[in-house]
């Protein structure tokens, strides 16, 4: 079996959100962990 593995760091975060955009990171945290109504993390 073959596999490979891909990595992507972004400097981004909760600590680089202006007031505005508080809580942008930890919700696209959950739908990408935990998916949402519609779509499953997997279907993310």
């Amino acid at each position: 079996m073959r596999s490979i593995s891909v990595g992507c760091w972004v400097d981004t975060g909760s600590r680089d959100e202006t007031e505005v955009e508080a809580g942008c990171s930890h919700f696209l945290e959950h739908l990408l962990f935990k998916g949402s109504d519609r779509l499953s993390a997997k279907d993310i």
